[in-house]
């Protein structure tokens, strides 16, 4: 058994899609079924919409080889925009892909929908599977309550739930949160007063971080899944999250303790402080992408 990632996955901070095929990859290295030669493998796995043309090549000269997409999005919901390149994108799995991977129910129904309204027929083959991230790293067995929490995004997208963060920024300008503190890791379009800044780090180091804080707070809109969520929720974090997207699969999946919010409040954020840490819960979802190829 062969089986190819065409991506090309990166050490510096790049995003949740390659923060977990960084992941997918070290597991099948582990278990000797990962083979660098697409055109040799049994199975290729491609993502979103990146490297189409790369990966219709491959199906011409290895038609033998299942093709595995995994879908993200719909990428016009995360980016508020027309839905031709989300079309384009479902034509091609279509016609090219035998096996299709959801990042989580919310993303299956959205992009099933614009099929159904756009007459695409995707692969019968497919699979709702919530990503997971190295639990090598992403492991804490020593939680302990520190009030200090947790932003982190590499995106600097509006949409990555800006908004709420610059509300959140202003909730602290009130006596009654001088006893926490908010951290912001990675790229922003806007320079916060009360949350502290700091520049993205690559993950070795973000794991490293996450020990001294003990919750993690997420607003991004129309999310599928997101793998910063699930490093955190892995960590054994507490979940302030927007009720949005994918992130109820996420904190279901992994049992974490977490508030969901509509519109974020000073009460959610009180509430917040206050949540109990659970257990935590090592979800591992290497091993549905495994029984995929057996």
């Amino acid at each position: 058994m062969k089986v190819n990632i065409s991506y090309q996955t990166r050490s510096a901070p790049w995003g949740g899609a390659n923060q977990f095929l960084s992941f997918l990859k070290k597991n099948l290295i582990k278990d000797g079924i990962y083979h660098e030669n697409a055109l040799e493998s049994d199975y290729v796995i491609f993502n979103s919409h990146h490297d189409l043309n790369k990966v219709s090549l491959i199906k011409q000269l290895n038609p033998n080889c299942k093709i595995i997409h995994r879908i993200d999005g719909p990428i016009y919901k995360i980016r508020n925009c027309s839905t031709n390149e989300d079309i384009n994108l479902l034509k091609f799995a279509s016609e090219f892909s035998d096996i299709v991977i959801f990042q989580s129910e919310w993303s299956r129904n959205s992009i099933v929908d614009l099929c159904e309204r756009n007459n695409i027929s995707l692969p019968e083959k497919s699979f709702t599977i919530v990503n997971s991230c190295d639990y090598d790293l992403f492991y804490n067995k020593h939680l302990n309550v520190k009030n200090k929490f947790l932003i982190s995004t590499w995106s600097n997208n509006y949409r990555k739930g800006f908004d709420t963060y610059s509300q959140i920024d202003s909730f602290l300008d009130d006596p009654i949160f001088s006893n926490i503190q908010i951290d912001f890791i990675g790229r922003s379009p806007i320079v916060f007063k009360n949350i502290k800044m700091h520049q993205p780090v690559e993950t070795k180091e973000l794991s490293s971080m996450m020990q001294n804080y003990d919750g993690y707070i997420t607003a991004s809109q129309n999310d599928p899944c997101s793998n910063s969520l699930c490093e955190a929720a892995q960590f054994g974090l507490k979940i302030l999250a927007l009720n949005d997207g994918g992130h109820p699969e996420v904190c279901e999946k992994y049992e974490c303790a977490n508030i969901l919010f509509d519109k974020i409040s000073k009460g959610h954020l009180v509430d917040f402080i206050s949540l109990a840490n659970k257990p935590h819960n090592n979800y591992n979802s290497y091993s549905h992408y495994k029984s995929i190829f057996i």
